[in-house]
């Protein structure tokens, strides 16, 4: 579905800059599961808290552009 406006555009392009992110994120925690220290281990599972948490605002976000580009005459109706 095309994005109508600027400002759904900036949305889809931080989304997208978050999803890039998370793959980050992702790639670090890989590399810090690897040792055995119990300090790091519970930095690890920060770490997975907060990109469960970037993930589902990133998943939010995108079901709003979704929904709105989805809402037939929106457009004319915030032009008016």
């Amino acid at each position: 579905m095309p994005l109508s406006t600027q400002a759904e555009r900036a949305v889809a392009a931080s989304v997208m800059d978050t999803l890039q992110s998370l793959a980050s994120l992702m790639r670090a925690i890989e590399r810090l599961n690897e040792t055995a220290d119990s300090q790091t281990r519970e930095h690890i599972a920060q770490l997975c808290r907060l990109a469960a948490e970037m993930a589902q605002d990133a998943h939010n976000e995108l079901d709003l552009i979704r929904e709105r580009a989805a809402q037939p005459g929106r457009d004319a109706a915030t032009r008016a």
